[in-house]
Order: C-alpha cells, then sequence, then structure tokens
C-alpha cells in the first residue's frame, strides 16, 4: 500500500504557493453562498414536498404496522 507523507497530504494539486490557497478558499465560499442562496429559495418548497412524503410514508407504515389489540 501506498503511502503519503504529512507533507504530500496537505498540499493543493497546483503545490504550496500561497495564491493556490487563496483560490480555494475563494470558490469555496463562492460554492457555501451559492448553495445557501439556493436553499432559501427553494428551501419552503422543498420543505413542503418532504413534510408531505413523510406523512405519506407514515401513513403507509402505519397501515402496515399496526399491531390487533389483545382480548385482555
Amino acid at each position: 500500500m501506498m503511502t503519503r507523507s504529512d507533507h504530500e497530504e496537505t498540499q493543493l494539486p497546483e503545490g504550496d504557493s500561497g495564491a493556490a490557497w487563496a483560490e480555494w478558499i475563494v470558490v469555496t465560499v463562492i460554492l457555501i453562498a451559492a448553495s445557501y442562496a439556493l436553499f432559501q429559495a427553494v428551501g419552503v418548497e422543498l420543505g413542503a414536498s418532504l413534510s408531505d412524503a413523510l406523512e405519506r410514508l407514515k401513513s403507509i407504515l402505519g397501515g402496515i404496522m399496526t399491531l390487533p389489540k389483545s382480548g385482555r
């Protein structure tokens, strides 16, 4: 099995330059901001759809999992 030294694991593919790290940070921040904005735009509809799907699943499983009451 091939192993890497600690120094190699922390390197970006471009090398150790400060510009490469800055680019990585900027791209990461942009992706996080875009993900947040997208979730804000569709979050309500997505949440309602997921809630509806969960309720349907509960009703299906509730019908399957209902146990008969004992005569005690």
